[in-house]
């Protein structure tokens, strides 16, 4: 799709502004299987594409040739002043000003109501504002006025992808790729995606088809060498790996490579004796026999099971941290604490592993030394929402607010479904006396589908900020 510069029309003085969008026959069927019944037929096929392509349009053209199609959308802009007010909001945004640009964004709309351009930019401050409920609605207003918006159907598959719901994401990422096919980072989205749906040939199909369009990137390696692992395709997922280090030698993804490489080096290795020794052979069923156990969260067996193979297998730091997990989940302070510890020992640069025991350390009220895991893994690259969250309450703990709220925003941008998170930083907003910012977040929670204890909190805190 291109967005075209507005067009002055000499004669009359409107404006208008112009999308196009092209794409096959074969990517149309992809995302709209139900096309099929009139793919053949140019007079059906055309009206299908205006009931769902024109949207709030003043002019939609369609064109259709052997095997590909070509849109185009225009619609008259009103009244000049939008634009004007459109270019003073992009300034506030420089200028970080959210609400002043957001203010001027929503006057412009009132001025150009069947703009996109100024509902998208809207949606998209409200998103960086954390504001996603009505970030999210506004960048739905920009496809029902105009349907071929690419940057609005990718900007919403990626806020949905991140609070995870696949099929939502999934639905927005497909069609603006229908709309707009160059666009790798989408494809690296999609591929994502897919390989949480366990969708693994439409995830092969978008990573390879990203490393297609960005041979060096590094991200579409690492997911595609993921969905090989997936399915034990061990020497495409070692090729894909490789490559990863080849491109990204340091930082958060070749650490995740080079750990990858090492658990296929000791998979393969241990698939290799075991075709000559009965011995490990009982020891890689007893193992299975804990996986199994801990898959079912049957913890009590899986404790069992895991504590049967270490003291035959005590080096095995993986089976050391299972075993920390089934102790937690059994509420089993000191085991899981003595667990984790060992993890560590055997594998001290395990970003995972110090993750694992600062969820354990916050699990037990040990604030301290869960602050100290969390930093650790930090440093060590691990900065998801998970830790992130646990480093923020750690330091709202140690009367460090400003640098807890700091850590719980970062965690709720990460994952906008982090309601752990969202929770914690209206309790350190409140603190520092932001309680706009705080009952914004407390009802992000109210509103999300999520069943948990923290929407009666959540309902007592607000109560408490209204009264």
């Amino acid at each position: 799709m291109e967005n075209v510069e507005q067009i002055e029309n000499k004669s009359n003085r409107e404006r208008t502004k112009t999308f196009r969008a092209a794409f096959s026959k074969g990517h149309l069927q992809e995302v709209f299987p139900q096309v099929v019944e009139v793919i053949n037929d140019p007079k059906e096929l055309t009206a299908f594409l205006g009931r769902h392509f024109r949207g709030q349009a003043d002019h939609f053209e369609v064109q259709i040739q052997a095997e590909s199609i070509s849109l185009e959308w225009k619609a008259k802009i009103a009244d000049p002043e939008g634009e004007d007010m459109n270019r003073q909001a992009l300034n506030a945004i420089k200028e970080k000003d959210f609400s002043r640009a957001t203010a001027l964004w929503r006057q412009a709309i009132i001025k150009c109501p069947n703009d996109p351009d100024f509902y998208y930019n809207l949606g998209l401050a409200l998103v960086e504002m954390k504001q996603y409920v009505k970030g999210i609605n506004n960048l739905k207003e920009v496809l029902k006025i105009c349907p071929i918006y690419y940057r609005a159907c990718f900007l919403l598959g990626s806020i949905y992808s991140k609070q995870h719901q696949l099929s939502n994401a999934e639905l927005y990422l497909k069609l603006g790729l229908l709309l707009q096919a160059d666009y790798e980072a989408a494809w690296v989205n999609w591929g994502a995606v897919a390989s949480l749906q366990k969708k693994y040939d439409a995830a092969i199909k978008a990573f390879e088809h990203a490393v297609m369009l960005s041979p060096n990137d590094a991200k579409a390696y690492l997911g595609l060498g993921k969905v090989y692992l997936t399915q034990k395709d061990y020497d495409n997922a070692s090729r894909c790996f490789k490559a990863v280090l080849k491109l990204s030698p340091e930082g958060r993804l070749g650490e995740a490579a080079q750990e990858a490489l090492e658990a296929i080096k000791k998979k393969t290795k241990l698939l290799e004796n075991v075709q000559t020794s009965s011995e490990l052979k009982s020891k890689l069923e007893l193992k299975k026999k804990a996986h199994q156990a801990f898959v079912r969260n049957d913890f009590t067996a899986a404790a069992e099971a895991y504590s049967e193979y270490l003291r035959m297998f005590a080096d095995d730091s993986n089976a050391w941290a299972a075993r920390a997990i089934c102790n937690l989940r059994l509420g089993n302070k000191e085991g899981a604490i003595d667990c984790i510890e060992r993890a560590i020992k055997l594998t001290p640069n395990r970003a995972s592993f110090y993750k694992q025991a600062g969820m354990i350390y916050d699990a037990f009220a040990m604030h301290e030394k869960a602050l100290e895991a969390a930093q650790k893994a930090y440093e060590l690259g691990k900065r998801d929402s998970v830790v992130l969250t646990l480093l923020g309450i750690s330091s709202f703990k140690a009367k460090q607010t400003m640098q807890s709220i700091h850590f719980l925003e970062e965690a709720v941008t990460e994952n906008p479904n982090n309601l752990k998170a969202r929770f914690c930083l209206a309790q350190a907003l409140i603190e520092v006396g932001q309680r706009d910012a705080a009952r914004q977040h407390l009802e992000e929670i109210l509103w999300s589908a999520q069943v948990t204890p923290l929407k009666e909190k959540s309902r007592l805190m607000l109560q408490n900020l209204i009264g």
